[in-house]
């Protein structure tokens, strides 16, 4: 099994865990997500990742009913430390996120569902969003913005939701962004709060 980190639990809990959660031949299963949701700051902000794997659309309603909204990325400061959240401190099991090809990954808000290739940061619902990226792998930044795209965006299938990969892909090293079909997919996601 991929996992990113194991936390050291109690003996007593552990104990429970035994007693409570054994198969037959007294294995203690392990593969289970034991939090749900892993909470940071980060630069006066609040983010906690949502260990729930479901579709953008999906991620992007419950975030702004949270409070919240999908996390825009907007310098390599953040990037980073957002990365180092989800790789070492979040607790998060990779084959719990995995996106169509194999690949584990976290949605964040980005997204080109309204305009092809008109990659925005989109808080709520109702607005346009702010404009990050035009057009494929050889697009062009937008109003000096940041973006950490690796060989992407290619909308292979029509592909208009953005992740951050948490582990290399034939194409992209790990914490490059990715564009995903936002339906198809189900991923954990990162919710940012003001």
């Amino acid at each position: 099994m991929k996992h990113l980190k194991y936390k050291q639990m109690p003996l007593l809990l552990m104990l429970m865990l035994t007693f409570l959660g054994c198969s037959d031949d007294g294995d203690l299963e392990v593969n289970e997500q034991v939090e749900s949701r892993y909470s940071f700051t980060y630069d006066g902000s609040d983010y906690t990742v949502v260990k729930e794997a479901i579709s953008w659309q999906e991620a992007f309603t419950k975030a702004s009913e949270d409070g919240g909204y999908l996390a825009e990325i907007s310098s390599e400061e953040e990037q980073v430390a957002i990365l180092s959240e989800l790789l070492t401190n979040a607790g998060i099991y990779f084959d719990k996120t995995n996106n169509q090809f194999g690949f584990a990954a976290v949605w964040i808000g980005g997204n080109d569902e309204e305009n092809e290739g008109a990659w925005v940061w989109k808080k709520v619902a109702e607005e346009t969003g702010k404009q990050f990226w035009q057009g494929a792998v050889d697009g062009t930044v937008v109003n000096g913005l940041y973006n950490n795209w690796g060989n992407e965006p290619d909308n292979n299938g029509n592909q208009d939701a953005l992740c951050v990969g948490l582990e290399a892909t034939p194409i992209n090293a790990v914490g490059k962004w990715t564009d995903l079909g936002s339906s198809e997919n189900s991923l954990f996601y990162l919710i940012e709060y003001d």
